[in-house]
């Protein structure tokens, strides 16, 4: 983070490093002040979802409808970090969340799709996954891991 501990969302999505102010690999006490902000789910109504379990080992931390930030319970490093709608920074200069995937495809060739997995990658960049909707027409996730 910068030394106003402040989330930038319009930084650059950068595949291995991170993104924002956020850093792949580091601990989760550096974003202890981040993470205390985010809101908090009560089970009773389930709204407003900002922790989830994604394995028993695995934490996720949500700024709702802006990232995720998941981490590994054992050794308390992030492994990834998921955008969504609110996030209006760029992969490559060039793909964002909310365009359309035909748009981004033509923008960058290696843009591919695992039918196995069902989820968008770029072809020769390790820990990258795309996301879309439902119809894959537009980028509803673009995820960053190590």
């Amino acid at each position: 983070m910068n030394d106003k501990n402040e989330l930038n969302l319009q930084a650059p999505i950068l595949p291995h490093i991170g993104l924002g102010g956020i850093k792949l690999s580091a601990h989760i006490q550096n974003y202890k002040e981040l993470i205390s902000s985010f809101s908090w789910l009560d089970f009773s109504t389930l709204e407003d979802q900002s922790i989830s379990l994604f394995s028993p080992f695995h934490i996720g931390y949500e700024l709702q409808d802006t990232l995720v930030m998941i981490f590994d319970v054992l050794t308390g490093k992030l492994e990834r970090i998921c955008v969504k709608k609110e996030y209006k920074g760029t992969l490559f200069d060039k793909i964002q969340v909310g365009m359309p995937i035909e748009e981004a495809i033509k923008m960058e060739s290696r843009l591919k799709y695992d039918e196995l997995e069902e989820y968008f990658y770029i072809d020769g960049v390790a820990g990258v996954v795309i996301e879309s909707d439902a119809s894959d027409s537009y980028i509803e996730v673009i995820s960053i891991h190590i």
